[in-house]
């Protein structure tokens, strides 16, 4: 797995967290 696409799931997975907080 290279180091993009892991910071690309991890930032993904924020960003569903805050869309969640927000609504």
């Amino acid at each position: 797995m290279t180091p993009i696409s892991k910071v690309f799931q991890i930032s993904l997975r924020f960003y569903h967290i805050y869309y969640i907080l927000l609504i």
